[in-house]
């Protein structure tokens, strides 16, 4: 009875911390091209998919469904990733529980729960909860059809086969799983063998959807990321830390010490639950590790490079399965649970620090500023930032800026900024904006937004940097240039 009220007291906090007003925050850049694909007629967005996506369809086909039955809004959509997280946390409890013990699995779920990168990936309209949750459940059903039940190897089969069409990184869990049931298919081989076909067979299908993405450039953008800043990005969103060696090493650390605890103190069962979940862990994480790794010093076009901390997340729940089992060994005493509550406190922590420093960009409140500007024309520089205004300030339609002539420019800079966007009219940046002399100004500030406006007596060329890309006509009166970065 304790067991389950505390899985079901982890599972309302984490419902709260993802249900909660983070939850209306305005969309970002990816968000806003899920809302733009969803919006389309289903077939329309199955092709565009396609063209625009680096992933399998199962969330915006998933969510399609969702946004006609609750519409597009931010807390609407995003409440399907929500729904998805919180189904994580008393799973990864019954994967817990499957490999190592029910306090382990307790344990896990609370980490699983107050998670600050699971809990923001929740609070997104994208796929990532979706192949959380997935995996989370592979590995459950995996550990139990270890046991030789027919149906439980049928579940994982079926599970497993599902999160492949959710995100192409669930392939590395399940094929280390799929493997695993092969090596110890002693007895059952023809049923082992069957099962591992089904996931297969999908993972095969969506090759031809995979190769046609990475055709058209989907993901490529990450190779151009060195991995050394990739991975010191990952310090930072995973291991929940500013200053990336010191996270590092704490986590690590902790990690080293829970392995310790396991192997010199662990039941044998422990030893290998947890030992189990490590190694899975690892296949998720260091083998498309290693795929970077080799498609960085040797550049090939059958070795794909997309390593991305969020698209390792799946390893987080294995990562809470291992120090679950390490906080509830038995010769701890009294030690180990209030380890466990100290871990957990930590983690809420390091959660309302991370919902406090990572606020998404305010694009609605920029469009409600602007709106009370009424303009002709809005320049976004990066261009690809024109997708969230678009969202917000509707109307907009792209016309050509070759060398316009206004009386009204109005630069909306995104805070801390300003050196990027207003350059020097002797040395102008790309992207950048540099407005001619004898201009009247005036500013307004927005929670993420500094509103220039210059006015002339007269018609005046505005210049812009090289990488400034189109201006979007509203014709609503004045011409207004808008230039934002982040």
């Amino acid at each position: 009875m304790i067991v389950v009220s505390s899985v079901v007291l982890a599972t309302v906090v984490g419902a709260v911390l993802r249900i909660s007003p983070e939850s209306s925050q305005s969309y970002w850049y990816d968000e806003a091209v899920t809302v733009w694909l969803l919006r389309e007629p289903f077939v329309d967005l199955l092709k565009s998919i396609a063209q625009t996506e680096n992933t399998p369809p199962l969330y915006y086909v998933a969510a399609w469904a969702w946004t006609r039955l609750f519409g597009d809004g931010e807390f609407a959509l995003r409440s399907l990733s929500g729904m998805a997280g919180i189904a994580t946390i008393p799973v990864t409890f019954l994967a817990g529980r499957a490999l190592v013990s029910k306090r382990a699995g307790v344990v896990a779920a609370w980490l699983v729960a107050v998670s600050p990168v699971l809990v923001w990936y929740s609070q997104e309209a994208r796929a990532y909860a979706f192949l959380v949750f997935l995996c989370t459940t592979s590995v459950w059903l995996f550990a139990e059809a270890r046991a030789g039940r027919g149906v439980w190897l049928a579940a994982w089969a079926v599970v497993s086969a599902i999160a492949l069409t959710a995100h192409y990184y669930a392939m590395f869990l399940v094929a280390a799983e799929a493997l695993w049931l092969i090596a110890e298919s002693r007895g059952r081989r023809r049923m082992v063998w069957a099962a591992v076909a089904v996931p297969a067979v999908i993972g095969a299908a969506l090759l031809p959807l995979a190769s046609h993405q990475q055709d058209n450039g989907r993901g490529q953008w990450i190779a151009g990321i060195s991995l050394h800043r990739r991975l010191e990005a990952g310090a930072k969103q995973l291991l929940g830390g500013e200053n990336v060696q010191l996270a590092w090493f704490v986590w690590i650390a902790a990690f080293a010490v829970a392995v310790g605890v396991i192997l010199f103190y662990g039941t044998p069962r422990a030893r290998r639950g947890a030992g189990t979940a490590a190694v899975l862990a690892a296949s998720a994480v260091l083998v498309p590790l290693a795929v970077a790794a080799v498609a960085q010093l040797r550049p090939n076009p059958y070795v794909l490079d997309t390593w991305l901390a969020r698209n390792v997340i799946a390893s987080l729940p294995l990562v809470a399965i291992v120090l679950g089992a390490a906080l509830t060994v038995r010769r701890l005493g009294v030690a180990g649970p209030i380890a466990a509550a100290a871990v957990v406190l930590f983690a809420v922590t390091v959660e309302i620090d991370h919902r406090n420093d990572n606020r998404k960009t305010d694009w609605r409140g920029l469009a409600a500023a602007l709106k009370s500007n009424p303009a002709k024309g809005v320049v976004v520089s990066p261009g690809h930032e024109q997708t969230v205004l678009r969202l917000y300030h509707e109307g907009l339609r792209g016309v050509g800026l070759d060398g316009a002539n206004v009386k009204t420019l109005i630069v909306a800079i995104h805070a801390g900024d300003e050196d990027d966007v207003l350059c020097d009219p002797g040395d102008p940046g790309e992207g950048c904006f540099f407005p001619p002399a004898g201009a009247r100004t005036s500013s307004t500030m927005t929670r993420d937004f500094q509103i220039e406006r210059f006015e002339w007596a007269q018609p005046v060329s505005v210049a812009g940097g090289t990488r400034t890309t189109s201006i979007f006509d509203a014709g609503l009166g004045p011409r207004l240039f808008l230039t934002a970065t982040g």
